[in-house]
C-alpha cells in the first residue's frame, strides 16, 4: 500500500506519493488555490482516484504548517 503526502498552502495544496513499499516517495500533483472549497473537492478526488487504483493507499499524512 501505498502512502500519499498532503502539503497544505495559502496558494497551493502539494501532494506527493510513495511507492508500493513505502520506501520512496515523489511529487504527484500540485493544486493552485483558488478558493477553499475547491482546493478541498479537489484533494478528494485524487484520494478517491488513488483509493480505487491497484496498489491502494494506505495512509494519509497532511503536513501542519508552522507559520502561513
Amino acid at each position: 500500500m501505498r502512502v500519499l503526502g498532503i502539503d497544505v498552502g495559502r496558494r497551493r495544496v502539494g501532494l506527493a506519493i510513495s511507492d508500493p513499499s513505502g520506501t520512496l516517495a515523489r511529487p504527484l500533483l500540485t493544486l493552485t488555490v483558488t478558493s477553499a472549497g475547491d482546493a478541498v473537492q479537489r484533494v478528494v478526488n485524487e484520494v478517491t482516484r488513488l483509493s480505487g487504483e491497484e496498489d491502494g493507499l494506505g495512509a494519509i499524512v497532511v503536513g501542519a504548517p508552522a507559520r502561513l
